[in-house]
Order: structure tokens, then sequence, then C-alpha cells
């Protein structure tokens, strides 16, 4: 089985990811090697098991505190879907960009 290494720990890629610290490190990681990261909604839903319409606000947080943007959105035939992507800006404490 293909080995990959997220954060330190080599981990097969078969194994489902159930916590939001586990996938910050993948979508960190696939970050790191191209410009976007979809992950689909049975990751979304293990990772954040709240209802449905609370979803988007949870995972925009989770976007923000890692210093990403993130779309949510529901393409035909995938479910709920997040399309994750570094932040173009970064602002200073004071709402200026830097």
């Amino acid at each position: 089985m293909e080995q990959r290494d997220f954060g330190g720990k080599s981990i097969p890629l078969l194994v489902m990811i159930h916590t939001r610290e586990r996938l910050a490190v993948f979508i960190g990681d696939v970050l790191h090697r191209q410009n976007t990261c979809r992950v689909f909604s049975h990751v979304l839903f293990s990772c954040w098991p709240v209802p449905p319409e609370k979803l988007p606000e949870e995972i925009a947080s989770f976007a923000v505190v890692h210093g990403w943007e993130v779309r949510v959105h529901e393409p035909a035939a995938y479910g709920v879907v997040a399309d994750f992507q570094r932040a173009q800006t970064k602002k200073n404490s004071e709402g200026a960009e830097d």
C-alpha cells in the first residue's frame, strides 16, 4: 500500500480522515504541492458532526485559522464539497493587508 508523509507521520493513503487535526495536516500537505484541495462530504461530515446548515460556517472558521480560503458548495452528483486554497492576502491586527 502506498504511504505518504503527513506532518512527519507516514500513513497509508487509504486511511480515512476522521479528525480536523488530521484533515488540517492533509490539506496543508496538498496545498504545499498544488493550488487547491477538494474535500468530499464523507470526510467533512466525519470531521464536523453538525447539522448540514452549520457546516459551511464551521468549515470557513477552520479555513481562516489555518490561513486558507474555502468555497463550500454542492456540485452535481458529489454532495457537499469544500475547495480549499491558500489565502491570497493576509491582514494584520488593524485590518490592513500585509
